[in-house]
Parts: C-alpha cells; sequence; structure tokens
C-alpha cells in the first residue's frame, strides 16, 4: 500500500509503518510514539486530543445533570469535535455515538450519557498513552499534592521543584513536556524562569502554565507576554488544572508534529529525514549493517508546473510519494527534501539492493497517467541517485554522494538510477555546440570536455538539426549569428518545435549586446543568454545548473 489511496487521496496504513520505524530513530517528545502506534498523531486528533474531549464530555454531563445553563450546548459542541474526519477514520464507534448525543433531543440527553459514556471512557481507557514529564515549581506543600494526585496516570512522570534552582536542574536531566509554574518561589520570581526558558532554544517550545496567588490582570498579562501558555489563578482547581494540562500537551504534540511534515505530501520533512538518517547510521555502525541512501528528483518538473499548473504539479508530487512509498519496506524512509526532490534513506541495504528497489518504483511511476482538467494526458518519470552510508563519516558527504549520482542520471538522459558499479560510460553529458567560429568552438571542445562532457557540433542550421535529430542531447549551446538561410533565433524556435528537445536547455551565445536579440531569444524558449567574450567557467557554471534542474 502507498501513502495515498490512489481514489480518496486518504493517508492510508502505509505512512503509518513507515513512521515506526522513524519512532525508534526520532523520539522528539512523543512525536513519532511507539507506545502509541506508528504515527496516530498524523491527525489534527490524536489519541491524546480523544482522550481530552471525552473528559470534557464528562464534566458537561455533570453540568447537564445538575441544570446548569449552557450544559446541553456543551454537549452538544464536544459532541460534534469527536465527529471530525480525524477522530472517526480512527475511532468510528466514538464518531457514531457523538452523532446520537449531538442530535438527540433535551429530554432524552440523560439517558444517552448515561449509556454511552461508560462506553466511551472504556475506549480511551485502552489507549496506551506515551510518556511524558511534567515539571511543577511550586512550594506549597498542598498545591503540589493537589497537582501529583490530580495529575497521577500511568504515563505521566511528575518532577517536583519547590526552588528555581532545583528547577533548572532538573530541566538540564530530563525531557520536559509541560512546566507549571508558580510565581512566589524562595530563591526568585518564576517569571524569571519563564523568561529563561523562552531564551533558550531547547526549552522555547515546553508548554508553561502559571500558577499564581497574585490578585489583577498586571501578572497575568505580563506572564503571557513573556511567553506562557495559560495562567490560572490560586486556589486551584482540580479540574481546571487536569483539562488544561491535557490540551497544552496535545497542543505541544499537534505543533511538533506539524513541522517534522510535509504540508503537501503529508511526509516526513527534510529535517525530520536528517535527524532519522543520524539516527540510523548510528544503528548502522554499533550493528555493523549496511544503510544506503538515495535522492530523487521528479524530471522536467519545471515543464509540468508551466504546461499543466501548479495544482497539476501538486498532484505528481503527491502521487509519486504514494508510489515509491507502494515499494518501500516498512523500515524504510521516504521524506521530502525540497521542491521536487526526494529522500530515502534504506537500513540494513546495499546500495545495488536500494537501487533495485527504485528501479521498481521508476517502473511503476512511469506508467501512472495524469490527466488534466482540459483532457491533456501527460506521464512523468524520476532520476534517483543511490550511495552507501558511511556512519563514521558526515551525513552529508552521504547525501552529496547521493546527489552526484542523481546528477549524473539526469545528464545521462534521466529517468534512470545510478550508484556506484554503473558503467561510467553512462555518465556522459552530450552537448551540442552550434557555432561557426573556429576559435569558440576549440575553446568549446577544450573547457567542456575538461569538464566530462561529450561534445557535438555543428557550424550551421542544417547541420545542427541532422546532429540533434540522431543524438541523445542534454543541453545546447547556440550562436545567434549563424551563416546561411537559417539565423540562430529561427533555429532556436524549430529546436522548441521538435519534441525530443522542448526540454532540452538552450543557451544563446553572441557577440551583440542588443536588447531586442535579447528579448526575442527568451519569447522563443531560450533558457540563458551570454554576451561573447565570456569566461570557460562562468559557462560550465551555468551548465551545471540547467543540467541539475532538469
Amino acid at each position: 500500500m502507498g501513502l495515498f489511496d490512489d481514489k480518496s487521496g486518504l493517508l492510508t496504513r502505509k505512512l503509518y509503518a513507515n513512521a515506526a520505524y522513524i519512532n525508534k530513530l526520532f523520539p522528539c517528545k512523543g512525536v513519532y510514539d511507539a507506545q502509541r502506534g506508528c504515527m496516530d498523531d498524523l491527525t489534527s486528533l490524536g489519541q491524546e486530543g480523544l482522550v481530552a474531549r471525552v473528559n470534557a464530555l464528562r464534566f458537561a454531563a455533570v453540568d447537564f445533570h445538575k441544570e446548569i445553563p449552557g450544559a446541553e450546548e456543551s454537549v452538544r459542541r464536544i459532541s460534534r469535535s469527536l465527529q471530525m474526519p480525524e477522530c472517526s477514520n480512527r475511532y468510528p464507534e466514538v464518531s457514531a455515538i457523538a452523532s446520537i448525543l449531538e442530535k438527540v433531543d433535551g429530554s432524552g440527553m440523560e439517558a444517552n450519557l448515561q449509556k454511552f459514556l461508560p462506553i466511551l471512557r472504556g475506549i480511551t481507557a485502552n489507549i496506551v498513552h506515551r510518556q511524558i514529564n511534567v515539571l511543577c515549581v511550586e512550594d506549597d506543600a498542598v498545591a503540589r499534592q493537589i497537582i501529583e494526585l490530580r495529575l497521577s496516570a500511568s504515563n505521566l512522570s511528575i518532577y517536583m521543584a519547590s526552588k528555581l534552582t532545583d528547577a533548572e536542574q532538573i530541566l538540564k536531566e530530563h525531557d520536559i513536556s509541560l512546566v507549571l509554574l508558580d510565581l512566589g518561589l524562595p530563591d526568585g520570581d518564576g517569571r524569571d524562569l519563564l523568561l529563561r526558558l523562552r531564551e533558550n532554544p531547547a526549552t522555547t517550545a515546553i508548554p508553561v502554565i502559571v500558577l499564581s496567588s497574585k490578585q489583577g490582570h498586571q501578572a497575568q498579562m505580563e506572564c503571557l507576554a513573556l511567553g506562557a501558555n495559560n495562567f490560572i489563578p490560586k486556589p486551584i482547581d482540580p479540574v481546571t488544572i487536569s483539562m488544561l494540562v491535557t490540551t497544552e500537551l496535545e497542543r505541544s504534540s499537534e505543533i511538533m508534529r506539524r513541522s517534522l511534515l510535509d504540508k503537501l505530501t503529508g511526509i516526513p520533512n527534510r529535517t525530520a529525514f536528517c535527524s532519522a538518517l543520524l539516527r540510523a547510521s548510528q544503528l548502522a555502525f554499533r550493528s555493523g549493517q549496511p544503510l544506503s541512501v538515495a535522492l530523487f528528483d521528479i524530471d522536467h518538473f519545471k515543464t509540468v508546473n508551466d504546461l499543466y499548473g501548479h495544482a497539476m504539479g501538486d498532484e505528481v508530487l503527491c502521487r509519486v510519494a504514494s508510489v515509491v512509498s507502494r515499494s518501500l519496506r516498512d523500515s524504510d524512509m521516504l521524506a521530502r527534501w525540497g521542491g521536487e526532490e526526494f529522500a530515502v534513506f534504506f537500513p540494513d541495504t546495499t546500495p545495488a539492493n536500494a537501487h533495485i528497489v527504485l528501479e521498481k518504483a521508476l517502473t511503476a511511476f512511469r506508467t501512472k497517467q495524469f490527466v488534466t482538467k482540459e483532457g491533456a494526458i501527460f506521464q512523468v518519470s524520476f532520476s534517483a541517485g543511490v550511495a552507501l552510508v558511511n556512519p563514521s563519516l558526515p551525513i552529508d558527504q552521504s547525501m552529496a554522494e547521493a546527489d552526484a549520482y542523481l546528477y549524473k542520471a539526469k545528464a545521462a538522459g534521466r529517468g534512470q538510477v545510478l550508484g556506484e558499479g554503473d558503467k561510467e560510460a553512462a555518465f556522459k553529458t552530450t552537448i551540442l555546440v552550434v557555432e561557426d567560429d573556429n576559435f569558440i568552438t576549440s575553446m568549446l571542445q577544450y573547457c567542456l570536455e575538461q569538464h566530462d562532457f561529450k561534445v557535438l557540433y555543428a557550424k550551421d542550421a542544417k547541420h545542427a538539426l541532422e546532429v540533434a535529430s540522431k543524438n541523445q542531447i542534454s543541453l545546447i549551446t547556440l550562436d545567434v549569428n549563424l551563416p546561411g538561410e537559417i539565423s540562430g533565433l529561427e533555429l532556436l524556435q524549430s529546436f522548441r518545435k521538435i519534441k525530443s528537445l522542448y526540454h532540452v536547455p538552450i543557451v544563446m551565445l553572441t557577440s551583440d549586446d542588443k536588447q531586442e536579440d535579447i528579448l526575442r531569444s527568451f519569447q522563443l524558449g531560450a533558457d540563458d543568454y551570454i554576451k561573447k567574450p565570456f569566461l570557460s567557467r562562468e559557462l560550465v557554471a551555468r551548465i551545471d545548473r540547467f543540467l541539475k534542474k532538469q
């Protein structure tokens, strides 16, 4: 199965399984939680959110029984939130019960709450929660006892500190998920600790709930301005503190989740991939097992956007994520590297075996047809580079090696997977030089061949069209002023009418500086324009840039 169902576009179980490995490698504050299963928090309503809403429903039911005004509306709102797609997809039984509670009339609500609340509590009781560390900075022993009793749960570890110095030591030694902070402490003001938490990049995202007996709005406004997530006046209401802790933990988990996922495709982003790859590399080093990494890039993606629009381009990106995922094991990790480029790593896999997996994915992707609103049909391929990760070297070096093979795959004609051991001859990039100046031709030949390019020549338009028809061309340099009946601009126009040359970058060369020629060149499909004389390294740099973009 892939990340997305081709018909519905919904996430499939494959992404959950994919995240199981991320969870082992990348345990950042429970975003990928092994205990909770494989990426349950990919949805905006995770298991913790479900628990919070069921608890809120219980309290609303108590108020309804006491005939407190507004309680009935509260029950209906909470019931409606339990029917959101993220919840109904994973917990259809909860959604069904919530639908009944939302629609039942007032006279039947009491009976239905009594009937269904035990069922909802039974469902949430079976949820295995992630382990959470909460720091309570409070010097009042009674308040500490209330908090500890109210927050008592198998998945919560509560660390108590009665002084600021103790709190800061706990923060250094433990991965804290939330802080309950009193302002009046024996060795200082809690607001100073709040400020330090927000100044430190390692703790700036930790939710902080301030507990204070200070009267008036000044303390509350100051704490919120300094970055507190909430402010609770003393004496502490146990029900309120419990609900706020649950809500803030859920919100923090969702923010962290969103920061690690690509918004378009739903797969992990570059940040998540790099962290997971580092941990995978460490595991490979300890176990002695091979670890392979690959970068792949959708061919001619810019043309897809230009011809069919960015919405169609987005569909191509989502589809390639789905198709490639179908070929991966649960332990492999796929991520969006950036733009139209993706990254994969393969634990306990040699580059040769990773090569085979990507070839199968490429074959499958080539068969997919895309249909525009206007009825146009097109197909897309991708190019990939595969490398072996050396755990003793920086991860960047392995990614650079994979990127180098990706570049060679594109230069060799695209639509292929290359890595160490593939024939070097396949890496030759063919450049067609259309130029009647012998000196310029000789200079280009020497310069380009020094950079391992294969160079073909043509001195006029007729010869150029003949050479282009018989060879697979990766890039063309074209003189504006050609001898004969067909000018360089007219030849450019002819090149763009040939299907096999439509995507090929064309760099115009000229000794003139006529603005109308420059403008006309770009109108006819030129990709760049260089005035003679030029530095060879400048030309090579531009050629490298264009070949890598294709």
